[in-house]
């Protein structure tokens, strides 16, 4: 597995924080059904906590990856990885989020981001500007 060089768009970290707090929420469950007997609820509720502790892990490194060559989307549970050929432009659709449209005319979401002057712009204008690099 090749490690992304530049991060081009952070996704928001409340996502990675409420899954983070879920997990914690069930490690204390976990804890307090041990302390009362309940042994196997307890080693269930610890699974669940670490799957929950494992996406929150996981969804801190959300956001738009660049290695030269291909943009990487990282979400909660995967990542896309998509070459710059394919990229035609980039997109910001509000509610649906920030995405590019493909060269054969496919839309493809990449993040959520929240409709605030202050996070749309710098990302769409970082994004073309790596873009631009890239297709030169």
């Amino acid at each position: 597995m090749s490690t992304p060089d530049k991060k081009i768009v952070q996704a928001p970290r409340r996502t990675a924080v409420l899954y983070a707090v879920i997990g914690v929420v069930g490690v204390a469950g976990s804890i307090g059904m041990f302390a009362e007997g309940s042994v196997w609820i307890a080693i269930c509720a610890a699974v669940v906590t670490l799957f929950w502790l494992t996406v929150a892990v996981r969804a801190w490194g959300n956001g738009v990856y660049t290695d030269g060559y291909q943009l990487i989307n990282r979400n909660d549970l995967g990542r896309r990885r998509i070459a710059w050929v394919h990229v035609d432009r980039f997109e910001y659709r509000g509610i649906k989020g920030l995405g590019l449209w493909t060269k054969e005319n496919e839309w493809v979401l990449l993040q959520y981001l929240p409709p605030r002057d202050d996070v749309v712009p710098p990302a769409l204008a970082a994004l073309n500007a790596e873009l631009e690099r890239v297709t030169v």
